[in-house]
């Protein structure tokens, strides 16, 4: 799946079945996906797309060896170059007790609660098994359902933390964009703070760097 708040328009682009999809059909929906990313990256070159840990893009330079897929060579060219992997922001400024996964950094330094009981990305597969086989049109609804309720809070995991954040008392911060890309793909849902003009950047490994610009986001959208 993939999903993204078009930060310009307010328009939300999906990306995304809830069916079993061949390699054929995951490298088709990747390609719509990173087509849509690719352009909003040659119109905006200063964007930056925030996600947290590499799986994306690991998964992406798969797909491209794979399918020799021109469009999504392009793509991975201009994201090596425009995202941020905020896990590795995290991970050099703090040390957790009880590890720096994104469901600990949210419900520790937020104080975020997920809707579902048993919120993960584990889970998530199997609630999207059932989505597309479930035996009976109201279980597989209700799975559709349970998977975008849970992405959607992760999402808004996101959005009251930084919202929290301030500058000189910061304990706890990240994004989750992913979807992972929360623009982009596996999770739907974003919102515009993964989309922004940069400044020039002072340091960009620097977590508080990251704060301000993101906050600075979210009061251009408010």
């Amino acid at each position: 799946m993939a999903g993204s708040d078009d930060w310009q328009s307010g328009r939300y682009a999906w990306f995304g079945e809830f069916r079993d999809l061949d390699a054929e059909g995951e490298i088709r929906l990747a390609i719509q996906a990173m087509s849509w990313l690719t352009l909003m990256l040659a119109e905006h070159p200063h964007t930056r797309v925030y996600h947290y840990s590499d799986y994306e893009m690991v998964h992406l330079t798969k797909l491209v060896q794979v399918s020799k897929s021109p469009e999504l060579r392009q793509a991975l060219d201009l994201l090596r170059s425009a995202h941020v992997d905020l896990f590795t922001v995290i991970r050099k400024h703090f040390f957790g007790a009880h590890g720096l996964g994104l469901k600990t950094v949210a419900h520790a330094g937020a104080g975020f609660s997920w809707r579902d009981d048993s919120p993960g990305g584990l889970n998530s597969q199997s609630w999207f098994a059932e989505a597309a086989h479930g035996p009976d049109p109201r279980t597989r609804d209700d799975a559709r359902q349970r998977v975008l309720d849970y992405n959607e809070d992760d999402v808004r995991a996101t959005y009251q933390k930084l919202t929290g954040v301030e500058l000189g008392d910061l304990h706890w911060f990240y994004v989750y964009a992913g979807v992972m890309w929360a623009i982009v793909f596996m999770r739907t849902g974003a919102r515009r703070v993964h989309f922004g003009e940069m400044e020039k950047p002072e340091d960009p490994e620097s977590l508080f760097y990251h704060a301000g610009l993101l906050k600075k986001l979210i009061g251009e959208q408010n």
